[in-house]
């Protein structure tokens, strides 16, 4: 059977360590000098779902 302590850990572990790694692509894209490109996509995005661009 299955020990319910790791499975409890695992179910605690598992979204936490993917929060750190989706935090640390954020930081990564910030230092990197990305958030202008994201920004112009996202508007660009935004406008042709609007249909005003």
């Amino acid at each position: 059977m299955k020990n319910s302590k790791s499975g409890n850990a695992l179910r605690y572990v598992i979204p936490i360590a993917l929060m750190v790694i989706g935090v640390g692509f954020i930081v990564v894209g910030i230092f990197d000098k990305e958030i202008s490109a994201v920004l112009s996509k996202a508007t660009a995005l935004c406008r042709e779902c609007v249909g005003i661009g």
